[in-house]
């Protein structure tokens, strides 16, 4: 008897444990309009997101010696990708792949994109359908 309340208290503590915490940060990026951000500084919008992202870098696109995009990871593998293609506060080239993070993030956006491991769900580029949050 004494086993088998273990076991039970055991196998709840491990689901509690393990379930999937909703997707707020998911939630709440998802129904933004990403497009009252186009042309404003990247800060613009980083002000309006959840904070609680596990890591934010800049990485390049095609080249990798050119900043280019701004990636912000949060838990469930939700991330959004801020592009930046004109750049007014820093040299967007670097031989050794590093970029100063506030300056970059002084740069004007040109399109955001969220995303949920593969899945697109907000500012989705052009062939890929969007998938939409339950909630």
């Amino acid at each position: 008897m004494k086993k088998q309340i273990f076991l039970i208290t055991l196998m709840l503590i491990s689901k509690s444990i393990f379930s999937q915490t909703p997707d707020t940060a998911l939630t709440y990026l998802s129904a933004l309009n990403l497009n009252l951000y186009k042309n404003k500084p990247i800060d613009t919008f980083l002000l309006k997101v959840p904070s609680n992202y596990v890591s934010m870098k800049i990485i390049s696109s095609d080249n990798p010696k050119y900043a280019r995009i701004l990636t912000v990871l949060y838990a469930d593998k939700v991330t959004f990708y801020i592009y930046a293609h004109n750049f007014h506060y820093m040299n967007p080239r670097s031989e050794t792949f590093t970029w100063d993070m506030a300056l970059f993030r002084k740069e004007d956006v040109h399109h955001i994109e969220v995303w949920k491991a593969v899945d697109c769900y907000n500012g989705c580029p052009e062939g890929i359908i969007q998938v939409t949050v339950e909630q």
